[in-house]
């Protein structure tokens, strides 16, 4: 971590500036029955140049487990990403005032606030996205602009690293009047594969190939390369 802060304090006079760096806790980093092992845990990792903590909040025992991590990260001066998966997760990270809260699907967010168990809250909601290209005409459809792209290189950061590119330039490209338009232009209602199908099946052949790579190179089952 510390190598990877040092690195991007280099960028500090440069746009955009440096990236900031966040880690994820897991149900293991949770699972200690110590707090102070975690508070201290929490301590070195902003000292070493952590600007947030990730974490799902499946990985809690319970919600109130959740509240008090979040209230932690907060008083070390950290910024909290929550991955959440019911109606509950998301009131309780609302609560706590997480800095943002990762949502699989977006009736998580309004069943909180139908049930009453959502107070106004200052989070960024987020819709999860996992670089599927159908889910993400759902999200465009929705009118949801704020995604969290989750697992990006696919565990794999060295020979992830191009599908991660392709994807966030995937998510930003100019799509329809829905989809923020007056920041990214306005093409139209038309499907990639409708605009441009050559271009659709070579993008996602490519998507196929480095997937492939990264699998082999890991040792693992390739998936297959046909379209």
């Amino acid at each position: 971590l510390s190598v990877f802060a040092t690195e991007q304090s280099t960028a500090i006079s440069d746009f955009p500036g440096p990236v900031p760096l966040l880690c994820e806790l897991d149900s293991q980093d949770l699972a200690a029955d110590n707090d102070k092992l975690l508070i201290e845990k929490l301590g070195e990792l902003q000292a070493n140049g952590a600007a947030g903590i990730t974490v799902n909040a499946g990985a809690c025992n319970d919600v109130v487990q959740l509240e008090e991590l979040i209230a932690a990260i907060a008083a070390n001066a950290m910024g909290s990403i929550v991955l959440v998966s019911s109606a509950e997760e998301c009131a309780a990270a609302k609560r706590a005032g997480a800095s943002a809260i990762v949502v699989e699907q977006a009736e998580i967010e309004g069943d909180a606030a139908d049930n009453g168990e959502s107070a106004p809250s200052s989070s960024v909601i987020l819709s999860m996205w996992d670089g599927d290209a159908e889910r993400l005409d759902e999200l465009r459809a929705a009118e949801r602009r704020s995604i969290y792209l989750n697992n990006a290189c696919d565990g794999d950061a060295r020979n992830g690293a191009a599908r991660c590119e392709m994807l966030i330039k995937e998510a930003l490209t100019k799509r329809s009047r829905s989809w923020s338009g007056s920041m990214f232009g306005v093409s139209g209602d038309a499907t990639p594969a409708q605009r441009n199908p050559r271009m659709w099946a070579q993008s996602k052949r490519q998507a196929k190939e480095i997937m492939h790579d990264s699998a082999t190179s890991r040792g693992l089952p390739p998936p297959k390369l046909r379209n």
